[in-house]
């Protein structure tokens, strides 16, 4: 008898419930029973995020829309997500979703062979065992050797959202191998990605707040059609390219049909070694080509920038998925990622960004649906990528509490990202502090000012967080800022004065300005020019009284 294992039906998402315990759960159990499971969590956080990608490719097909807001406001409203619906999708598709099928197996390409018919151990398709390094992972030795269907069916569908890029194995069948390699064609479609993963309190929540029916244009028409077909919903793959040589005007690679197809997009095309249940191997090689550039009508789970010099290059105004910065907190960039309730970020050649098409849609939502004070959970998750992008160096992953209202006011959204930039300033000012204390020990001033900024924004970092949250409707705004600044100005004045005690002896001394030789510099004069930068970052925050180098700090 010929073996299965059917994904939809087999626990392969790793679930965390209501009540708080853990279970890997079938794909149909996480969909029907969505209003009692709190998260589908997998590790590292790149895999909840690819996880996340899939159930909503098959929420989008499952759900006939045809009046999106409505709709989208009556799922919200039900208890549950529509069973039946969910459910003979499910079984109309069933047989595309068996992960051993020896003719259209789950993600991969039946028979996908090179010519020395080789497999590569699985550190290709675990990402969290390092090429070479595998004495540093706890998957070493013999728990890397294989790993249980499962499992390969979770790491199948983080490969196809993040695999990186450089040289694969050359597939037979595809014209695009040379000398039995596969040449680099970038990261997996994912990996270009800011992503952004809005959470609510269930499953349920999760999935409808990242469902974005309408169009990114017009809300009123539906974003998802019948030709939006997720790769299962189309002829079975094979080592080529499924449509070679298509381009979106002049960029590489055919335009999406729509969402649900973007979010299965075939950027690999795989195969597992499978030996007695347990999978020892893997075949990945290149799959289908997709250029990140204007994919912001298909894709909706990232935010975009505008790009000049790709502009430039395709005389026409070009976005490309604005990455987060790994040395960034999220907050920090929140004013690129946030829809603009006023609409104000218009320019002469077009919107300077564009913000996730989800967040977007849920601007729409505030006040009718979700309600002012409803709280979003915005959570980042990225690879970053090293040596050309061939490599996972690391994940990131922090999350942004957002209260609705914010999206949709803008007034309390000004003094968000007005309250963002003053925090930027102040530490700023912090780190101008630490290098006017080093300069002024005869140092360079690199050093210490890195140092100060870093300590500025841990020590602010939580509490801005727990500040963000309190941006509800009604709101005293002007209080709510003047709030924040106190806070933020006792902080870093505390870091500050630390830096000052710490100081050397040849810091009292000082010696000339090295930006203005006429002027000398010392601790006394860094400190004058820190509490006076600060309170320009801060201008409605009342200064601390603390003691200070000219008052009496020790020298």
């Amino acid at each position: 008898m010929t073996r299965t294992f059917n994904v939809i039906d087999e626990p392969v998402l790793p679930a965390v419930w209501l009540d708080g315990t853990s279970a890997d759960i079938s794909i149909r159990q996480a969909l029907i029973d969505a209003h009692r499971i709190a998260a589908i969590e997998g590790e590292p956080a790149s895999m909840t995020f690819a996880l996340h990608r899939l159930l909503l490719a098959i929420v989008y097909r499952a759900l006939p829309v045809e009046r999106p807001r409505q709709e989208w406001r009556e799922l919200w409203d039900a208890p549950e997500l529509p069973a039946e619906d969910l459910n003979s999708y499910l079984d109309d598709w069933y047989q595309r979703f068996d992960l051993l099928d020896p003719a259209q197996p789950w993600l991969q390409v039946a028979g996908l062979h090179t010519t020395r018919s080789e497999f590569s151990e699985l550190e290709k398709l675990i990402p969290d065992i390092p090429n070479g390094e595998q004495f540093f992972t706890v998957r070493a030795g013999l728990a890397a050797r294989s790993i249980s269907l499962a499992e390969a069916a979770r790491y199948l569908i983080h490969a196809q959202a993040f695999d990186p890029s450089g040289i694969k194995s050359g597939a037979v069948g595809d014209p695009r191998v040379k000398g039995g390699k596969g040449y680099p064609i970038g990261t997996a479609w994912a990996g270009n990605l800011g992503g952004v993963l809005v959470q609510g309190r269930t499953l349920k929540e999760t999935l409808l707040l990242n469902l974005t029916l309408g169009s990114p244009n017009d809300d009123d028409r539906p974003w998802s059609g019948e030709e939006d077909q997720p790769v299962w919903e189309r002829e079975p793959l094979t080592a080529a390219e499924e449509f070679p040589g298509e381009t979106t005007g002049d960029i590489p690679g055919r335009a999406p049909r729509g969402p649900a197809d973007l979010l299965t997009w075939p950027s690999r095309r795989m195969r597992l070694r499978v030996e007695a249940d347990r999978v020892t191997g893997v075949l990945i090689a290149n799959g289908d080509v997709l250029w990140p550039q204007n994919r912001h009508a298909w894709e909706p789970m990232t935010a975009w920038r505008r790009s000049d010099p790709q502009s430039k290059k395709y005389k026409t105004t070009v976005y490309m998925p604005r990455q987060h910065d790994a040395d960034r907190s999220f907050w920090r960039g929140a004013g690129a990622v946030l829809p603009r309730a006023d609409r104000s970020h218009h320019t002469v050649d077009g919107e300077t960004g564009l913000p996730a098409a989800s967040l977007r849609w849920l601007q729409g939502a505030v006040d009718d649906v979700l309600g002012p004070n409803f709280v979003l959970r915005a959570r980042a998750i990225s690879v970053i990528y090293g040596s050309n992008s061939s490599v996972i160096d690391a994940v990131y992953d922090d999350t942004m509490v957002v209260p609705a209202a914010v999206l949709d006011h803008p007034d309390l959204q000004q003094g968000l990202i007005d309250a963002i930039a003053h925090t930027d300033k102040a530490v700023q000012a912090l780190g101008d502090l630490g290098r006017d204390l080093e300069q002024a020990a005869g140092g360079v001033g690199d050093a210490l000012r890195g140092r100060a900024r870093q300590l500025g924004f841990h020590r602010l970092d939580e509490p801005f967080r727990r500040w963000m949250g309190t941006l509800v409707s009604g709101s005293n705004l002007d209080a709510a800022v003047t709030q924040w600044f106190v806070v933020a100005r006792r902080d870093l004045v505390s870091i500050g004065l630390a830096l000052i005690d710490a100081a050397p002896p040849e810091a009292w001394t000082g010696r000339p300005d090295p930006r203005r030789p006429d002027r000398r510099l010392d601790v006394v004069s860094a400190e004058r020019r820190f509490h006076w930068n600060l309170a320009a970052a801060l201008p409605t925050a009342p200064p601390v009284s603390e003691p200070t180098a000219e008052s009496g700090a020790r020298p």
